[in-house]
């Protein structure tokens, strides 16, 4: 775990590698200066931030795929203060990412800061865990004070530093960083212009009833970071609860269905043998279930998957090389900014060539494959921001919900509300009423209306298979509606068959509209 001072969004790829190589689960960033609030997914990485109206403060954490998973939720309370809930074992683990007003800044500031902390901090257990660590502007100094401040710190205190002692002096909390004997280039987490002063301003703090929990923390000045802060990294003896595997759809190259021929021939040959082979069903229940088979083995044995592709394809081996080189030129301002510089245009030169080959792709994909046009757009803007404070407020307008699975309760709670009938009396549906059959036009006519390059279901099966089967498909998904519709069985899995469900909503609009 690390705090660290952010600068730009262009730097978060090289954060996340030194991530990667200083093995680290969770890494805390203040001074992002990115507008709003959310959380981005990139590089097998997620990123919480929280800013404001303007480029300027903000914060931010980046998780490990092991963290992420176990994310229950999280608070973008301001820009100078974020928290995130984590399922752990036997308790959750609650983090708080703060950029404390410097000292230039007023009393009103520094006020507000504290405000939004004692806020978050209300969201936090007793029982739970709590970790708050960033740029708190301040200086504690060394000496001792009760078990809230260790004698291990750096400097003298100042006046800012006795704020931050009386605040978790009244929360129970302890500077951790302090309680750790390091030397002092061990300590200091700021630099002043020209390195003329060292002072230790960042800290981790850990509530008081965890304190055993924090095995280690100290700085790493040698940490290639181009920031005026030095990593503080800690060392934290917590467990983490293990979720169920999510479900992950199997991604079929379904562009090559339009493309080749040859290929789409031998899925059709593939799904009409399994058809064969499988034989005619009496209960709708095993007509579903052979449906669902024979399309997805031909699709498996037949269909080629869509390749992964490498993280950061502009990332190239020189600029690494040059990267390690500026690392180890750490101690010489001048050779360091020289060697940064040229770092900075090969990123830029290498990136620019790469998003204009990846722009090249795109036009040449539009009208013939759009699933990889898609594909190759979300690889350029990065996968899938949401803008979210992450957040929303309980019934009763005051208590706030972070918990995702509480969040969705919420929703449904107040969907419930919102179409609440109170009428005594209600139309009554007629069981057992006739009707003609589902024509074969109407299924054919509900397809080709249904969107492509969707989401699928966990039955992985997309409108694009179905459509690849022509006349057959037609057939069968029409054989298998008019079988719901004369027996009213509903199969068990029908709720999870997201594209049948759309061609029998769609046939029955053509129906009682035309």
């Amino acid at each position: 775990m690390e705090h660290q001072n952010f600068i730009t969004k262009r730097k978060t790829r090289k954060h996340q590698a030194r991530e990667e190589r200083m093995k680290l689960n969770i890494l805390g960033l203040s001074e992002v200066r990115w507008k709003g609030a959310g959380k981005i997914t990139s590089g097998g990485h997620e990123i919480i931030y929280s800013g404001g109206t303007e480029s300027e403060k903000g914060t931010g954490i980046i998780v490990d795929q092991t963290v992420s998973k176990a994310i229950k939720g999280y608070w973008a309370l301001s820009d100078r203060v974020l928290l995130v809930k984590i399922a752990g074992k036997p308790v959750d683990l609650n983090i708080i990412q703060v950029y404390a007003p410097t000292a230039n800044s007023n009393d009103e500031d520094l006020d507000k800061f504290y405000n939004d902390l004692d806020t978050a901090k209300t969201q936090c257990k007793f029982q739970d865990p709590l970790i708050i660590m960033g740029d708190f502007n301040a200086k504690v100094g060394t000496d001792k004070v009760d078990d809230i401040v260790g004698k291990h710190g750096l400097g003298f205190r100042n006046e800012r530093g006795e704020k931050l002692i009386e605040w978790c002096q009244t929360n129970n909390i302890i500077v951790g960083s302090t309680w750790f004997q390091q030397p002092p280039r061990r300590k200091w987490t700021w630099k002043s212009p020209g390195d003329e002063t060292r002072n230790q301003i960042d800290y981790m703090i850990i509530s008081k009833r965890y304190r055993n929990a924090l095995l280690l923390a100290k700085t790493y000045p040698s940490a290639d970071c181009y920031s005026d802060h030095v990593p503080v990294v800690g060392k934290f003896k917590l467990k983490l609860k293990k979720n169920s595997k999510p479900f992950t759809n199997i991604k079929f190259d379904l562009a090559i269905l339009k493309t080749n021929q040859t290929i789409r021939e031998k899925y059709q040959i593939s799904v009409q043998n399994k058809f064969e082979a499988l034989g005619d069903a009496e209960e709708v229940e095993q007509q579903c279930e052979n449906f669902k088979s024979a399309i997805m083995e031909a699709a498996t044995k037949v269909i080629p998957k869509v390749k992964r592709k490498a993280k950061q394809k502009w990332m190239t081996e020189e600029i690494l090389n040059l990267m390690e080189e500026r690392r180890c030129a750490k101690g010489n301002k001048e050779t360091y900014e020289q060697i940064h510089k040229k770092v900075q245009e090969k990123c830029n030169m290498s990136k620019e060539n790469w998003i204009n080959e990846k722009c090249k792709e795109i036009k040449q994909q539009r009208k013939h494959a759009p699933q990889t046009m898609y594909r190759n757009v979300e690889e350029i803007t990065g996968k899938r921001t949401f803008l979210s404070t992450g957040c929303i407020k309980a019934m009763n307008g005051g208590d706030i919900i972070i918990d995702k699975e509480k969040i969705l309760e919420r929703w449904a709670e107040y969907i419930r509300e919102l179409f609440k009938d109170d009428r005594k009396d209600h139309n009554i549906m007629k069981n057992n009423f006739a009707g003609p059959p589902i024509m074969k036009e109407e299924v054919e006519t509900a397809i080709k209306k249904m969107k492509h390059v969707k989401a699928t279901g966990p039955d992985n099966i997309s409108v694009e298979l179905i459509e690849a089967l022509e006349d057959l498909g037609i057939r069968k998904v029409t054989h298998l509606l008019n079988e719901i519709y004369d027996t009213g069985q509903i199969p068990t899995d029908l709720s999870k068959f997201e594209n049948q469900k759309r061609v029998l909503s769609g046939t029955a609009r053509i129906r009682f509209t035309r």
